[in-house]
């Protein structure tokens, strides 16, 4: 195998983290919707071929990460969106959880000051 092939190999595969190229791509967009890239921006930022970036760009669409936006454009599609909600639905239910035990524990902690605060005047009441 070449050299030159083998790297059009890895540029299929995994980038130098060994994620796949895929996520480096998805991760050009910034989780902002509002970001719109083609084939040669994302060919400029990574340094990967346009024709294997095409491909890519039209695969992740055709999944639903991104969405084609004109002439060869991308941006964040409808599934990033999805996901992104679904893990903030997940965090606000942990803090949720959060604010449920804290209330519990301000109750137990208001009780004991009261019960401190009866002791205290009883303590002193017999002075």
């Amino acid at each position: 195998m070449s050299a030159e092939r083998g790297v059009r190999s890895a540029e299929r595969t995994a980038d130098n983290n060994g994620l796949p190229v895929e996520l480096k791509i998805l991760e050009l967009f910034n989780l902002n919707a509002l970001v719109v890239l083609g084939p040669s921006d994302v060919e400029r930022l990574t340094g990967i071929s346009k024709g294997s970036v095409s491909a890519k760009l039209k695969a992740l669409a055709d999944a639903r990460y991104l969405k084609a936006v004109g002439a060869g454009k991308y941006q964040l599609g409808p599934k990033v969106m999805e996901m992104a909600m679904s893990y903030v639905g997940l965090v606000a239910g942990k803090i949720d959880e959060a604010r449920a035990l804290l209330d519990v524990n301000l109750a137990e902690v208001r009780g004991a000051i009261q019960l401190l605060a009866a002791s205290a005047q009883a303590v002193g009441g017999k002075g």
